[in-house]
């Protein structure tokens, strides 16, 4: 497969390409994380947010292996750095659940609104809930949640490739 050889002679994006395959799987694919892992791996995970994001996933999935939470936290911190707005998304989850750090209900927010502001439609979501709620750095105001769920409703209807 053309995929398979420009991977194999460096092609980043064929990679990621083939990282994507083995993960969720395709025709001639059947998802295989321990195949997808070597790609992204090989796609320079310390230099590629993308890379990074996928290892995150598999890394906080575990896929037949115990979750490594702590894994996948470098790899969204990275992945967020870079603009990522899902590895931001699943950042603030982590430090609001406490997955591979302490419990940090300001550093998830903190996430929650940077990916907001990319339109991702599960931050805006929690933002929403949080105003209605007057949670942490937000006070409650129906009119600011209100406004949320009218943004969700945008970001669902238009929304962002995936990384």
């Amino acid at each position: 497969m053309w995929l398979e050889l420009a991977a194999a002679q460096g092609d980043v994006r064929a990679m990621l390409s083939l990282g994507k395959l083995w993960l969720l799987g395709a025709q001639d694919f059947a998802p295989n994380a321990e195949k997808a892992r070597t790609w992204f791996e090989r796609a320079m995970p310390d230099s590629n947010p993308q890379a990074a994001y996928y290892l995150g996933l598999i890394a906080k999935s575990g896929y037949n292996q115990a979750p490594d939470h702590a894994q996948a936290l470098k790899h969204f911190q990275f992945a967020a750095q870079q603009g990522i707005a899902e590895a931001m998304y699943l950042l603030g989850n982590a430090h609001a659940n406490g997955e591979g750090t302490d419990i940090d209900t300001r550093e998830a927010m903190r996430w929650y609104l940077r990916a907001a502001a990319l339109d991702h439609p599960q931050a805006i979501q929690e933002l929403a809930y949080a105003f209605a709620r007057g949670d942490t750095l937000l006070p409650q105001s129906d009119l600011q949640a209100a406004n949320m769920l009218r943004a969700v409703e945008h970001a669902l209807r238009h929304p962002k490739s995936a990384p």
